[in-house]
C-alpha cells in the first residue's frame, strides 16, 4: 500500500509521515530526497533547486514524477510526503492504482507558528497548483484525510483507522 500526502506547509505531514514510520515501520519517501537523488544521476552541474525548476518547466510534473517513482523501494507499506499537483498524483496512481492520497489539514494558526514567513506565498502558489485547468482538484482527490494538529493519541487512532479501511488482512494476519 501507498500513502501519498498532501497538504499546505506546516499542516504536519512530515511529522506525521515521521511517526507512521517510528511507530508502525511504514517506509517515507520524501519527494524533496528523491528530486536530490535524481538530480545526482543526471544534473549537469546546476544547483539541484534550480535543476528541478528547469525540469519541471520542461517535463512537466507528470513526467517528472514518472521519473522519481523509479527511485521509490518496493515495499508494501510506503510514504510519499508530499504531492502538490494533480499531474504528480495521477503519475503515481497509474502506476500504483492502489495508492491512497490523503490530505494533512491543521488550522491556520497552528500552520503560521510552524511555518517560515515566505511559507505564507508559497501555499498561494501550491492552491493554485492543486487545481487542473478542468476544475478538479488534488484535494477533492483525497481518499483519507488527517488532522496534523492532533496529538500523537488521535494520530495513531486515526492512522489505525485509516489502515482498517484500505488494508484487507492476509491469511497470516487472520
Amino acid at each position: 500500500m501507498i500513502l501519498v500526502l498532501a497538504g499546505l506547509h506546516g499542516a504536519g505531514k512530515s511529522h506525521l509521515s515521521s511517526y507512521i514510520a517510528a511507530e508502525f515501520g511504514w517506509t517515507v519517501c520524501v519527494k524533496r530526497d528523491l528530486l536530490m537523488l535524481l538530480h545526482s544521476h543526471v544534473g549537469v552541474g546546476d544547483d539541484w533547486v534550480s535543476w528541478y525548476r528547469t525540469l519541471y518547466t520542461s517535463e512537466g510534473p507528470y513526467e517528472v514524477m514518472k521519473r522519481l517513482l523509479n527511485f521509490i523501494p518496493t515495499n508494501d507499506r510506503l510514504i510519499i510526503d508530499s504531492v502538490h499537483n494533480l499531474a504528480e498524483w495521477k503519475a503515481i496512481k497509474k502506476r500504483y492504482p492502489d495508492a491512497v492520497l490523503a490530505a494533512v489539514i491543521a488550522p491556520k494558526a497552528v500552520r503560521m507558528i510552524r511555518n517560515n514567513p515566505e511559507d505564507e506565498f508559497l501555499d498561494i502558489q501550491r492552491v493554485c497548483f492543486w487545481h487542473g485547468d478542468d476544475g478538479s482538484c488534488l484535494i477533492a482527490e483525497s481518499e483519507w484525510c488527517f488532522n496534523g494538529a492532533a496529538s500523537t493519541e488521535v494520530q495513531r487512532i486515526e492512522f489505525e483507522a485509516f489502515f482498517n479501511q484500505y488494508t484487507v488482512p492476509t491469511k497470516k494476519e487472520l
